[in-house]
């Protein structure tokens, strides 16, 4: 059954009150939105309004950009984003560095050794590089949830997949279910995802999310992409949301 935590999609621009209504409405357990300093009353209103009803269950900040200016002055950047995590109540973060190489792997595990231990969630959208990000994984262990993996900038799901199982860090069937496949609702449409995501579950029976990037292209057919996505994880929302609720 799917994960509604791990499905999820990303906001590229500000979070709107309409925004926030339609999402949460929709069908996405997971919304990730941009990087905000503290202290903008309109956004956190829309965030609660976004986590007030219906799926989601989690916002988290994407942390994506260079991150050279996060080195220059990490201690600033933690306080500065410890901030607006309290400020806006925001469930955790999503590491997304425009450049990945060995001169950031103490930079990603600082951030995700300090975010895990305010018992916030820790996540990472890799495209490329993937013997480094398991090497994150091997030192970060169970502070890392789950990787959004972006298949559209050419990212493979199965080599991924094979390179976490022949770490020895976790077995075919976790992994399966930590990587998580992300399609750029650019270069696809509802039908094409959903055969996609069938298809991926047919050889990867433990696939249980999938992310879209974004909200702003989904937006004219969110219901299409709604029913498309649960319809290729093999489940339906109700099935996923009336546990949840009943736990709640």
């Amino acid at each position: 059954m799917a994960d509604p935590r791990k499905v999820a999609v990303y906001c590229d621009s500000y979070l709107t009150s309409g925004a926030a209504n339609e999402l949460a409405a929709g069908a996405f357990g997971t919304v990730v939105l941009p990087y905000h300093d503290a202290g903008d009353d309109m956004l956190r209103q829309n965030i609660q309004r976004l986590k007030s009803e219906g799926m989601v269950q989690n916002v988290l900040f994407s942390i994506g950009g260079d991150y050279r200016a996060i080195i220059v002055n990490k201690a600033q950047f933690k306080t500065n984003l410890a901030k607006a995590m309290a400020d806006y109540g925001i469930d955790g973060i999503d590491l997304d560095p425009e450049e990945v190489g060995p001169k950031y792997f103490d930079v990603v595990m600082e951030l995700t050794v300090w975010a895990a231990a305010m018992d916030k969630i820790v996540i990472a959208s890799p495209s490329d590089q993937p013997q480094l990000w398991v090497a994150v994984l091997n030192a970060a262990g169970s502070r890392m949830s789950w990787w959004n993996l972006q298949l559209y900038n050419g990212a493979d799901y199965g080599a991924w997949v094979c390179a976490i199982v022949e770490s020895g860090t976790m077995p075919s069937e976790l992994a399966q279910s930590f990587v998580v496949p992300g399609y750029k609702l650019t270069w696809s449409t509802p039908h094409a995802v959903a055969h996609e995501l069938d298809t991926l579950k047919y050889n990867a029976a433990w696939v249980d999310g999938v992310f879209l990037r974004s909200y702003e292209e989904l937006r004219p057919r969110a219901a299409e992409w709604s029913k498309a996505i649960w319809s290729g994880l093999g489940t339906s929302r109700a099935e996923v949301e009336r546990p949840w609720r009943a736990a709640g």
